[in-house]
């Protein structure tokens, strides 16, 4: 298997945006801001190769605990192009420790004389650099793969950039990254160009070019991210933006009641459009289709004259009610896959 490093794979960006200056003091964004379990990003992300078209999918991290003795955190990625759920665990404010993608465990570790802070310490400051180096040692089953990385960063400018959410204190940066995996006998170089926001530690508006080769040569496969923040929930951001791609992605749900049932692969597109085929105990197979709004609020109707509601209430869990004929009713509830 191929695993890109956890810190790209965890980049969390904001699309349209624009400079406004130099770190002024307009920005409409709070000095601080506190982050809390439940706080969730839901980024867009295009993948595209050279020469070819791009592909776009949808993500959401929700930040599922912050210990503030030690500043460990657990983010929880859920994919909606079908990719195993991540979970990414931080010794530190950006000091990745492990992670899980899946089935796979990563532990990573600083390679001698090294940091794994893979961005810069405070106090922050234009021309500023930084060099980190480790491996992932990532163990699927039997298989174990190790990730060996160096890279270096360096911060171009502070600047404001407003968007679609608002304006946000924000540092620019670039970053160059080589990684070796044992696995596949490839090396992957990374470059990108960043903007990341100083109050909440996001980064903004990330574009990553990557060019993969093998050991034994031949030419490079380029392909270009570009991952977009098109919304966030955060209870203590005045200008958090929620958005119903959020929800996006494979949902499993089962059914109780008059029936029984389930619909293994219901699907929720960026738009919020939900579709299913589904199975009856009772009356066979049976399709449901429908729609979630941003705020959650999911209303659907089946082929065989049930209605289906409830609330998403969360980017991996939701639950309702649903109302057939005859008085035949039961509740039903759903889990991001």
């Amino acid at each position: 298997m191929r695993l890109s490093a956890p810190q790209f794979l965890s980049l969390l960006s904001l699309g349209l945006l624009s400079a406004c200056g130099g770190g002024g003091s307009d920005s409409s964004e709070p000095d601080t801001v506190t982050l809390a379990a439940g706080d969730t990003f839901t980024y867009q992300r295009v993948v595209t190769p050279e020469g070819g078209s791009g592909t776009t999918s949808h993500f959401t991290e929700a930040l599922a605990s912050i210990n503030l003795v030690n500043g460990k955190s657990t983010r929880i990625h859920t994919f909606s192009n079908g990719a195993a759920g991540r979970t990414l665990q931080y010794a530190s404010t950006d000091v990745l420790s492990g992670a899980t993608y899946g089935s796979t465990n990563c532990v990573r570790t600083a390679n001698a004389g090294a940091s794994t802070r893979t961005f810069a310490a405070p106090p922050l400051a234009t021309e500023q650099t930084w060099t980190y180096g480790y491996v992932d040692t990532c163990t699927t089953g039997a298989a174990v793969t190790a990730l060996s990385v160096t890279g270096s960063g360096r911060i171009i400018a502070l600047e404001t950039v407003s968007g679609t959410a608002g304006s946000f204190q924000a540092v620019r940066y670039a970053l160059n990254e080589m990684e070796f995996n044992s696995a596949a006998s490839t090396y992957t170089q990374r470059s990108a160009t960043c903007l990341r926001d100083t109050v909440m530690g996001i980064v903004l508006s990330c574009t990553t070019r990557e060019a993969v080769t093998t050991e034994v040569g031949g030419p490079a496969v380029v392909t270009t991210l570009q991952t977009d923040l098109i919304g966030f929930k955060v209870a203590d951001h005045p200008a958090s933006v929620s958005t119903v791609a959020r929800f996006a992605g494979v949902w499993s749900l089962d059914y109780t009641g008059s029936d029984t049932g389930e619909c293994a692969s219901l699907r929720v597109d960026a738009d919020g459009l939900v579709s299913a085929t589904c199975a009856s105990d009772l009356s066979g197979d049976f399709t449901l289709a429908g729609t979630v709004s941003s705020n959650g609020a999911f209303s659907a109707t089946t082929s065989h004259g049930r209605n289906f509601s409830g609330t998403f209430s969360s980017p991996s869990t939701a639950t309702g009610n649903w109302l057939g004929t005859v008085g035949a009713v039961g509740a039903w509830s759903a889990t991001h896959r």
